[in-house]
């Protein structure tokens, strides 16, 4: 797989910036079978790469042997060309389970002494973190922690709080983050 990844590295040394989704589908199909993982394809595809990238994802290249998973925090961004058209992105799936997230965080940190995690504050950082992203929900309990090291009578709540209400500024509370997938036949 090095091969793909300096050709790849390659693409991007002679300013290919434009074309750059197209070169990782190019350099996936060589290596097939293969999984492609484009994140945040809200950022990633724009008006310069749009029709490049649609035309390699389903236009007349054979795709046997791949599997393409994007990402992207912000669904509503995505031209719909790429977001609604079947044989592109055949399955969208949100992530949206915050009571599931916390509930693992619990389990997590259950045999921590210096952490107080009863459910009703699973069910109130659900609710608090509503539009978060996975990513972003990690980062209010790993900064919270952080926060938490070498400080004493230090309450895990309201650290976990204040953590969040800090993300919601930084992110404008932002929406869940959709993943989209589509399988080529193998």
């Amino acid at each position: 797989m090095n091969r793909a990844k300096d050709g790849l590295n390659a693409g991007l040394q002679v300013g290919w910036e434009r074309r750059v989704p197209c070169v990782r589908c190019s350099i996936a199909r060589r290596e097939a079978p293969c999984l492609l993982i484009l994140e945040d394809l809200d950022a990633l595809i724009n008006d310069e790469n749009r029709s490049f990238f649609l035309n390699e994802i389903d236009g007349l290249e054979n795709n046997d042997g791949l599997y393409i998973l994007g990402t992207t925090n912000h669904f509503e961004r995505l031209d719909p060309g790429l977001s609604d058209r079947p044989s592109r992105f055949d399955r969208k799936y949100t992530f949206d389970e915050r009571v599931q997230y916390a509930q693992y965080w619990q389990r997590k940190l259950k045999d921590n002494k210096d952490v107080s995690f009863p459910d009703s504050l699973v069910e109130k950082v659900a609710d608090l973190t509503s539009g978060f992203s996975f990513a972003y929900l990690k980062e209010a309990f790993v900064s919270t922690l952080v926060s938490m090291v070498g400080a004493h009578d230090v309450q895990f709540e309201k650290v976990l709080v204040k953590q969040i209400l800090e993300l919601k500024k930084q992110i404008g509370n932002s929406d869940v983050m959709p993943i989209l997938g589509t399988t080529y036949s193998f």
